[in-house]
């Protein structure tokens, strides 16, 4: 990919560095000649498997692979000192509907308060490019997870534009609502830079871990039936080699502030995207229908209200999105 040998002399830090997406564009880079990668996840197993598929070795002796948690905030800020980055690329999340629906507060503590972490981070040490990379569930969000990567996106917005959020801010919003995260304290200072902070959005990625690709297979494979929510689920779909160019392209196209979408065409129903599996599994199973979820949208869309197109190219959207007040939105999400 021609446009990764642009980021070659840029000091790249990625968060969830060991997942789907981060692995891709971890080794992209490294692919495109990059040796000033900093790669972060929490997961050592995760770091180590990353290791072996970019350099062949799994010593997990480099100090590009680092060990943390985004939930963290202490660590976090060392390790961005240490490291001073140039461009963050945000991916670590939980991404699991139903998980996050049982478990909310996984949620607030990795997707809103571990992205704040982040972008705190990123500001004291003058980052200048920021890619927080969200999903088309944060647009007219109905589950957990939607509604707590709109909180992330809006926090990118508001380090975009220069603001000051702390951890009392948001803990105070979370805290009238549900009495939690009170513990929490506020960081240093923010140091404003000339900055290039956006959100991505994507759809559902194909191939990547615990996706609904994945799952669909293993069952074929395993002579299972496919569990579909309904007959009338639609879906985005994409490849982890898509995801990663709308990165690289929001890295070169973007500007301050705004949202890139990437235009994935018409959505899939789902029964029929687990046919297509079944045809190139050459394997026939039962399509059982379980029936909706909390939160569960028969299609989704990927702009939300109050977006605003800006401007488009061959292959994505970018668009403003509106402004939320912190409390207004962290009070829609506990709802």
């Amino acid at each position: 990919m021609n446009i990764a040998a642009g980021y070659v002399n840029r000091r790249v830090l990625i968060t969830g560095a060991g997942g789907s997406i981060g692995s891709e564009l971890a080794c992209l880079l490294y692919a495109a000649g990059n040796r000033d990668l900093v790669l972060l996840d929490r997961d050592g197993s995760h770091l180590h498997q990353l290791e072996l598929r970019m350099m062949g070795t799994g010593l997990l002796q480099n100090p590009q692979f680092v060990l943390a948690d985004i939930r963290d905030s202490d660590t976090l800020m060392e390790i961005f000192r240490n490291y001073q980055p140039e461009i963050v690329v945000h991916a670590a999340a939980l991404k699991h509907v139903p998980l996050l629906e049982r478990f909310p507060e996984e949620a607030w503590k990795t997707n809103v308060l571990g992205t704040l972490s982040v972008l705190r981070a990123a500001n004291v040490v003058g980052v200048t490019e920021f890619i927080n990379i969200s999903t088309d569930k944060a647009a007219e969000a109905t589950t957990v997870l939607g509604k707590s990567k709109a909180l992330a996106e809006q926090l990118t917005l508001a380090f975009a534009e220069g603001e000051t959020v702390s951890y009392n801010q948001v803990c105070a919003c979370l805290e009238n609502s549900r009495g939690r995260f009170s513990q929490l304290i506020e960081s240093e200072s923010d140091v404003p830079v000339k900055r290039r902070y956006v959100n991505v959005r994507f759809g559902n990625v194909v191939g990547s871990r615990g996706s609904v690709s994945e799952t669909f297979k293993y069952q074929i494979q395993h002579g299972l039936p496919v569990t579909v929510t309904t007959e009338d689920s639609y879906r985005f779909l994409m490849s982890v080699a898509e995801a990663c160019e709308l990165i690289l392209a929001s890295l070169e196209q973007a500007n301050n502030a705004e949202t890139v979408v990437l235009k994935m065409g018409q959505q899939v129903r789902i029964t029929d995207f687990a046919r297509e599996i079944m045809s190139s599994e050459n394997k026939h199973v039962p399509i059982e229908i379980v029936g909706n979820r909390v939160g569960d949208k028969l299609r989704e869309t990927l702009l939300d209200t109050g977006d605003s197109l800006t401007r488009e190219t061959q292959t994505c959207w970018f668009v403003i999105s509106q402004r939320r007040k912190l409390d207004e939105l962290t009070s829609e999400a506990i709802k």
